[in-house]
């Protein structure tokens, strides 16, 4: 382990091929950044534009792709049924989430099943709307956010990230509670922080109708560093990178 100069590099191992993003068992595969199924098929798009061309792709161990492939297709459903989408997402959810909605059973039918009609009002008209909102199961969420913020960071910097991700979706309310009101302004702030924050920053990607990241780092503490990545073109999810000691470990 170096120095200052060396600090990002400390965080991390030297990776070949051969060893997972995240735990550096041996590689058995090689994942899609984010998974393959958020990008839409040839059939499905609006533009007739590829969105598969020149996925980021890392090398995963069993546990950390094949086995999470059920956190990945509940991503896609959550992301594509996002409100604030571009036509791209919406046609995601007009073409392949409502076909997995249509078969028997499954995932996606669980997922409507949480559903509870709501009222929206669109900013700046005073519009309102009649929607639908869908319970979110967090742990789903928050474990599918963070494959994709620690392959990222793999991808991007050619190491391994060891200690801790926290992710925070931003684009997530809160119903019936108390504190809902006050919660949700604080969040609204949040995002407008961090539209602010990387206003300049660098968008990475091959496909930005569907997906890119973009990624700050503090100037006096290489060892902190905030990613933020949107899908469908403002559905975001910030990830933070920090020092404090990881949760339990899956591999």
């Amino acid at each position: 382990m170096g120095g200052a100069a060396d600090k990002r590099y400390s965080l991390g191992l030297n990776m070949s091929n051969g060893k997972c993003y995240w735990c550096a068992a041996p590689a058995t595969s090689r994942e899609h950044v984010p998974p393959k199924c958020i990008f839409p098929e040839l059939g499905d798009t609006v533009d007739g534009r590829n969105h598969r061309e020149q996925l980021i792709t890392v090398p995963a161990c069993e546990l950390h792709n094949v086995a999470k492939s059920h956190d990945d297709e509940y991503l896609l459903y959550i992301l594509a049924l996002n409100i604030l989408n571009n036509s791209v997402g919406h046609a995601q959810a007009a073409t392949k989430v409502l076909r997995a909605f249509k078969r028997a059973g499954g995932l996606a039918a669980r997922v409507m099943g949480t559903t509870r009609s709501v009222l929206v009002e669109k900013i700046g008209t005073g519009k309102v709307d009649q929607t639908v909102a869908v319970k979110i199961d967090d742990t789903r969420l928050s474990n599918a956010l963070e494959h994709i913020a620690r392959a990222i960071y793999f991808n991007h910097f050619g190491k391994r990230w060891i200690a801790r991700v926290r992710t925070f979706p931003e684009f997530l309310v809160l119903l019936d509670l108390p504190t809902a009101l006050d919660r949700n302004e604080r969040f609204e702030a949040l995002r407008h922080s961090a539209n602010e924050l990387f206003a300049s920053s660098e968008r990475h990607g091959a496909n930005q109708d569907v997906f890119f990241y973009q990624v700050l780092e503090d100037p006096n503490d290489s060892s902190q560093l905030i990613m933020r990545t949107s899908f469908y073109g403002s559905t975001r999810a910030l990830m933070l990178f920090t020092l404090e000691e990881p949760g339990p470990q899956s591999a």
